[in-house]
Order: structure tokens, then sequence, then C-alpha cells
């Protein structure tokens, strides 16, 4: 009933409220599979609670849900809210292409060419495109090709922008370094300015005492 309430308020609200929350709370501590498989996947987006969605998802998969055995083999892979296991990661994405259709065991054929998630093997690669063709999918050998040109299209794609914003951001960090360099040149000067006046006004200051001495000197002797 719990999840309930909270599966018609999120619907409702079209967001993750504080009453969605809790009754989603509510109904992962009472068991419900559903529920834990629905907060973990929210926490895995909470900085500073991912750790906790890790549990949850765990829980989710101790009733066999798929879904959260592809999330923890995410979590494994790239170490989000756990410590990075590809081994780890491996076991869970292949217990969700056991229960999965046939396009997630394609996709973890294609993954285990890869290897972004788990350790690259063109052996497992090519046992999951076979069990995938077992599972229905006729064409799972060319689906698999293009699947694995795609994937590796996409991978250098994303490597190309992730460096071109490293090189941007090294750029820009080189701007702020330099600006930072050139106001304190600029700060070390005014300061060297300052000091050099205020010793050309304290020489003056003494000049000016010694002439007026002088002449009080040469009144007196008048």
């Amino acid at each position: 009933a719990q999840y309930k309430v909270a599966h018609y308020l999120r619907r409702k609200e079209c967001s993750m409220t504080d009453d969605v929350w809790r009754y989603l709370e509510a109904a992962a501590d009472q068991g419900q599979a559903e529920a834990c498989l629905e907060l973990g996947r929210e926490l895995m987006w909470t900085p500073g609670r991912r750790e906790e969605g890790v549990e949850y998802l765990r829980n989710a998969a101790d009733c066999n849900l798929p879904d959260a055995y592809e999330l923890l083999g995410g979590c494994y892979a790239k170490g989000t809210g756990v410590q990075k296991d590809p081994e780890k990661a491996e076991q869970y994405y292949c217990k969700w292409a056991e229960q999965g259709d046939a396009k997630a065991k394609l996709s973890l054929a294609v993954e285990f060419v890869v290897g972004e998630d788990v350790p690259q093997s063109q052996v497992k690669a090519m046992a999951w495109v076979r069990k995938a063709q077992d599972a229905g999918m006729a064409d799972a050998y060319q689906r698999f090709e293009t699947g694995v040109r795609k994937a590796i299209e996409e991978r250098e794609n994303t490597r190309r922008v992730e460096q071109e914003e490293a090189e941007e951001e090294a750029r820009f960090q080189a701007r702020q370094a330099d600006r930072q360099r050139r106001m304190e040149e600029a700060r070390v000067q005014e300061q060297q300015r300052k000091q050099e006046e205020q010793k050309k006004k304290t020489l003056r200051e003494k000049q000016q005492a010694a002439q007026a001495a002088k002449a009080v000197k040469a009144a007196k002797a008048a």
C-alpha cells in the first residue's frame, strides 16, 4: 500500500516530493522490492547518499529484480557508492542479462568487446551473442557487429568531448592564473610606488625640518 501511494503521488506531482520519499522509504522498510529499486535509483543521483542507494539496490537484487542487477553492475563498474570492482560489475551484469531478454544479452555481448564497464573478452562476447540468438534474436550476429561499431564510435566521441572539455578547462585555469599573476604584480607595484612616495615624503619633511631649524638658528644669531 505504501508503495502504491508513493507511485500515485509521484505520477501526480511529477517529482520526488517529501511525501513520495516518505512513502517509498516506508515501503522499502517493509521489504517492498520495487520501492527499494526506486529509492536506490534515485539515490544514485543524490550526492552524499549514494552508499545508501547501493544498499537499497542490494535489497532489490535479493528479490531478483533484473533492473537492480543492472544498476549494481553500473555502480561497481564506475565506483558509484562503492569501491570500483570490474569483477563484481561483471557478475551483476551477467545476472541482469541472464534474466533479461535477447536485447539485454546482446547489450552485454557488446560491452564485453568495448570493455568500458566489464573486462574485455571476445570469448564471453560471442557466448552472449549465441544466448541472444537462442533467446529469439535471429539476426543477433548482425546486430552485434552494428552495436560494437556504434559503441566504439560513441566511446571515441565521448573521449574527444572529454578531451576538449579538459583542454578548455586547462586554458581557463591558465587564463585565471595569468590574471591572478598580473593582479599580484600590479598590487606589488602599487605597494612599491606607495613606499617610494612615503620615502620621498619623509625625506622632504626631514629636509623642511632641517631648513626650518637652520632658519631659526640664523635668526637667533642675528
